[in-house]
Order: structure tokens, then sequence, then C-alpha cells
């Protein structure tokens, strides 16, 4: 069987949303025809719908890194040609199963695992594009849907950013806890302005929240801000620029892996803990349902 000559572009790219791809059409794969047994890799395949009406569907295979898809990169396959699926990257070139070589005999080629496959190392992402290719299909027959350079990275950006943007907010001061950006400045609730009765204020939902267009992390940063501590006494532990950046840098990487649940937790946490090392993220909302109220993850007093 010859090999392919194909020009095949990467793109490493961030990867906690994808892990889950959980606003795509998607399926696992356990069994493939002429595989022996359940695959020993993950497999989803599926469909991303991309344009103004999401009128192009781009097909793709998604396979997990068999070492630690959790803090390995992702990276994005686009078989050159171009009009050549993405399935030649999947079992010819780089991919996790490969075609056993033998002559034909008329019945159904053997799949075996492919030991050197890159997958090894990272997860990937194999798209059947431009828009006609594999299996990759649009639903109108708009002459405007031309194959072409322009158009393809235009689908392959909006493929990647399906998801909308997770923002991490730490608010200024320094000192001042994330509940000032949750309730006073762009979260998705605040307090009803009225005259104090020495009652419990009021708290209303915003619907001019950013949580409209974003999932959005409130942080408690740096330690010693609202419910954030320290576990030591150490002096080192001392509130800088620097050591402000390189502990929100630090709850970055721990947090994507983390993306799909409402509390981040450790190991060693309590069940309804909501801290990471020294962090407290004091809220992770995600962004909002247009056709529905927000769903607060427990019941908040003041908020009915």
């Amino acid at each position: 069987m010859k090999k392919l000559n194909s020009l095949c572009h990467l793109l490493v790219i961030l990867h906690p949303f994808w892990l889950s791809l959980a606003a795509a059409a998607e399926s696992t794969i356990n069994y493939l025809p002429g595989f022996d047994g359940p695959l020993p890799f993950d497999l989803e395949t599926g469909y991303i719908g991309v344009g103004e009406a999401e009128e192009v569907q781009l097909f793709y295979y998604f396979v997990k890194s068999e070492r630690n898809p959790e803090e390995d990169p992702l990276l994005l396959w686009l078989t050159g040609g171009p009009g050549c699926s993405s399935f030649s990257g999947l079992a010819y070139e780089v991919g996790p199963f490969r075609f056993q070589q033998a002559e034909y005999n008329g019945t159904l080629p053997t799949l075996v695992y492919n030991p050197n496959s890159w997958t090894k190392v990272a997860s990937m992402i194999f798209i059947d594009s431009p828009v006609g290719t594999g299996f990759s299909y649009v639903t109108t027959n708009s002459s405007a849907i031309r194959p072409g350079d322009i158009v393809q990275v235009s689908h392959a950006q909006e493929f990647l950013r399906r998801e909308e943007p997770l923002l991490l907010w730490l608010t200024g001061g320094p000192g001042c806890s994330a509940v000032s950006g949750l309730a006073f400045e762009i979260g998705p609730l605040r307090f009803q302005v009225a005259e104090y009765n020495e009652s419990l204020p009021t708290l209303v939902y915003n619907p001019d929240s950013w949580t409209k267009v974003a999932s959005i992390i409130f942080v408690d940063s740096p330690v010693g801000t609202g419910f954030s501590y320290a576990t030591t006494n150490s002096t080192a532990i001392r509130p800088s620029d620097l050591v402000q950046v390189s502990h929100a840098e630090e709850f970055v990487r721990k947090v994507g892996i983390f993306s799909s649940f409402m509390y981040l937790k450790t190991e060693n946490s309590d069940k309804n803990a909501d801290y990471v090392g020294i962090f407290s993220s004091f809220m992770y909302l995600k962004r909002e349902n247009r056709s529905h109220q927000l769903e607060m993850p427990q019941q908040l007093k003041g908020f009915s």
C-alpha cells in the first residue's frame, strides 16, 4: 500500500473545553470494523456546526492522549490535498491505528494498533476540512460556500471557538475579594438598591452580566484576600505582583483540567470545599443559556 503524500498542518492549542466536547454532536467509539476487540484508546467522533446558521457541519475524530490527557497538549490535524479526509492522518500517518499490510483477499481489511501514534503524548483532533471533505457537508446549496484557504481557516478557527471563552477575574485593590466583581461589577448578581432596613440585603439577577457571553472564574487573589489563605505561617508568602502573577498562572494551569465542574476540588479537599492550594475560586459560573435564567450552584441567602 503506497504511503499518501500530503501536506499536514498542526496547531497546538489549549485543551480544557475540548476534553469534554459538551456542545458537540458526538459519539464515543469503542469498536471499529476490522479491529480485534475494544479499542485501547479513547475515540470520539461527531459534528461541529460553523457559519452564521451552522450551515457547515465539520466532521471530526477526537482521540485523547494515551499518557495524560489532562496535562498533555492538544493538536489539531488538517490533512492537506486539499480535499483529503483527515482519516488519512488517523489511519495512515500519526493516528493510533493503521491497516495491516496484507494481500487483499476480498474480506474486510484488518486494523491494528499503532504503538508509535502521536496520541501517546498528545490528544488530537482530526477534522475533515475543507467542507465537502470526508464526512463534512453543508446544509444549503449556497454557492457562496466555496473551498479556499481563507474560508478553511475561518471555519477551523470557528470550530475551535465553538465553546465560549473562559475568563479569569482578579479584582483590584489589591486586597478586594472577588465577590466585588461578582456582585458589583460584571457578575450575574447584584444587590438591590434600597434603603437599609437592618434586614438581609436582597440579591437580584443582573441581565447585563458578562456571563451572557462567557464563563468566568472569580478568584480571591492575592492570598489573604476573601476566602483565600495560606496553610503555613511562612513569611515567604507575601503579596506582590510577581507572587500574585505566579499563583494566578499556576491556578490557571490547574483549573484547566477541572473546567467542567462548578467548584474546583483537590484530592484532599472536603466535598464542598472550593479551593485549590492556597487560592480560593469564589465561584466558577458557566456561560448562561440564553433561554434560561441563571442557575445557581447552591442557594444564596438573599436571592429568591
